[in-house]
């Protein structure tokens, strides 16, 4: 029987090293109760003057910095052992503080708000170090009606918003029971969320079927439990949009903080989210295609949901260790520039992966790069030998070398990403990888079943994933409620309309409980985005429109900008239709290339 490894089983050097973080508990505890009291006479500052201002700002972005540090440390210890009560008692102590930081954030912010326009550019004027703060300053007045009272605004941080989240988190990692079936060899095999993927690539139809039947079946028993948790969560979320006086969750969502949090909000168009889904609806033959090509290639008279994750490519999938590994990465990012290379290659060396599958260990998730300014990225992984998990890996590393570069050219206030773009730096790295990998014909077919997996997945997935969600709140925002029958329903129709080709099983109607519902609702559009973005540097990279150094220029701009304008400097127009048109075409013409289309 297939067994997943103690952490105590994986050698140190596939195992991040934390200490780098905080070095004790005690200096953990330290660093607490400064940010606490840090956090308390910020909110107690009124500042009159420029260089009271300054100074309000300058220690606004000191409580940034230990915050994110401080809970950088404590998610990435729950993630090593989701089932320790210790840990979990540390992120409690940790939201308490965090509340006081949100408290002390909003304080400052409302004091911005109260100065007029002409009364900041006099204070800029008068302190010549307050002009790097001036877009924070336009943004904390930009939100003015949005933020309530001292006494409501209090009220909402005490309120527990991500009660449902850690439900859902709680079913799927804690709570859930990997099933065990009968393997091709006849051994007993365990599925497991993250291993599923791989069982689902064998050639073995029928050991397909038992795998993804089991797996579903068993997340099945808790579909009314996930439901209400998705539904609390819907209404949560409706709730504090109207409290903040958005007009939807869409809306608050497109004006939600930036990663890492700052306190700078996003600031995107919900028309670009129209656009977005509208032009890629009316778009969807590309994507069938791809599914009818899939169809023909496994030579099955029915595609079927178990047949989704096989490789269209000949021969057996490629098992790829991670040594091999890292010798593509940095092989891939050549393109990039010596320096880029060269950073990529210190950060694989200095223990800030967590790379293997290991008992108790967050499994909801292949990889995935929180960060803070003081400390960078970090990736937690659950490496699997293949080539899915290179990819995945490999798009994470986009993630953290964005960071990289966020850290050296902004102040904390700014070192972060608008989310609208924030992928797509992480898919650029996929799209340098799969053409390293074609260039050199190592596993010419099964790199490009991954490639047009990503990009299909990444476009159309997150597009179908993307309406599922808009249709869900819309309906919670009308006075509706969201049962899980009804959740069954919006998916069943918008799989039809989405997945036309795949022929439907009995869990199919409720494939929406396999989604990330424990992230912020209608992040997915962001990947849709990411492969706009991605395809057009890319492009502009190999016909030499675009340099290496431009490129790092651009990882530089974090929340100097609003997403519109970072869009608008590459050449893309998100509220038109264009650059999503380009990109399903992008799509087909990869499909064009690949060696058996």
């Amino acid at each position: 029987m297939n067994s997943t490894p103690t952490r105590d089983e994986i050698p140190q050097e596939y195992k991040w090293d934390l200490s780098t973080l905080f070095a004790s508990p005690d200096e953990w505890n330290t660093t607490l109760a400064e940010t606490e009291a840090l956090a308390e006479l910020l909110r107690e500052r009124d500042p009159t003057t420029a260089d009271d201002l300054h100074d309000t700002l300058s220690d606004l972005e000191t409580l940034v910095r230990r915050e994110q540090r401080l809970g950088l440390y404590v998610e990435l210890r729950c993630n090593e052992d989701t089932s320790d009560p210790e840990r979990e008692e540390r992120r409690t102590e940790f939201r308490s503080v965090s509340n006081d930081v949100a408290r002390a954030k909003t304080a400052v912010r409302r004091r911005l708000r109260a100065l007029s326009p002409e009364r900041v550019e006099e204070l800029v004027c008068e302190n010549d170090d307050l002009a790097g703060f001036e877009r924070y300053l336009d943004d904390a007045v930009r939100m003015d009606e949005h933020v309530r009272s001292p006494d409501v605004e209090e009220a909402l941080t005490e309120l527990n918003h991500d009660a449902p989240e850690r439900v859902f988190r709680a079913l799927v990692n804690r709570d859930f029971e990997p099933p065990t079936v009968d393997g091709p060899d006849g051994d007993s095999v365990h599925v497991t969320r993250n291993n599923r993927r791989r069982h689902l690539a064998l050639d073995d139809r029928a050991f397909r079927r038992r795998v993804y039947e089991a797996f579903r079946g068993e997340l099945t028993a808790s579909t009314h439990a996930i439901a209400t948790a998705y539904a609390e969560k819907a209404k949560t979320q409706s709730k504090l949009a109207a409290v903040r006086n958005f007009d939807s969750v869409r809306e608050r969502t497109f004006n939600k903080q930036s990663y890492p949090e700052t306190g700078l909000r996003i600031d995107f168009p919900t028309d670009a989210h129209d656009a977005l889904l509208d032009v890629l609806r009316s778009n969807l033959d590309p994507h069938h295609r791809f599914l009818h090509l899939r169809r023909d290639r496994l030579g099955v008279e029915e595609l079927r949901p178990w047949d989704m994750q096989v490789s269209l490519a000949d021969g057996d999938p490629p098992e790829i260790p991670y040594e091999e590994a890292r010798q593509h990465l940095l092989a891939a990012v050549e393109p990039l520039g010596a320096a880029y290379y060269a950073r990529l290659a210190d950060f694989l060396d200095d223990r800030r992966i967590d790379v293997y599958e290991t008992a108790e260990k967050r499994s909801d998730t292949t990889a995935y790069c929180p960060s803070s300014y003081g400390t960078g990225a970090y990736i937690l992984a659950n490496y699997d030998d293949d080539l899915r998990s290179l990819f995945v890996l490999c798009h994470e590393l986009g993630h953290a070398m964005n960071t990289s570069y966020l850290r050296e050219a902004r102040q904390p206030l700014y070192a972060t990403t608008p989310r609208p773009v924030e992928e797509v730096p992480s898919l650029l790295h996929e799209l340098l990888l799969a053409r390293h990998l074609i260039d050199t014909d190592r596993y010419r077919g099964h790199v490009f079943d991954r490639l047009l997996g990503t990009i299909d997945g990444n476009l159309y997935g997150t597009a179908m994933w993307s309406a599922f969600t808009h249709e869900t709140y819309g309906a919670v925002e009308d006075g509706g409620t969201l049962t899980a029958e009804r959740l069954d329903d919006i998916y069943a129709d918008l799989h039809e309309e989405f997945h036309a080709p795949i022929v439907p099983d009995e869990y199919t109607r409720s494939g929406w409980l396999i989604g990330s519902h424990a992230r912020e609702p209608y992040h997915f559009y962001q990947y849709v985005l990411g492969v706009v973005g991605a395809t057009v540097i890319f492009d502009r990279l190999t016909d030499g429109s675009l340099s290496p150094d431009e490129y790092r220029d651009f990882l530089r701009t974090g929340g100097k900008k609003r997403a519109v304008e970072t869009f608008a400097d590459l050449g893309i127009a998100v509220l038109a239709a264009d650059p999503y048109e380009r990109a399903a075409s992008v799509f087909a013409d990869y499909l064009d290339e690949a060696p058996w289309a």
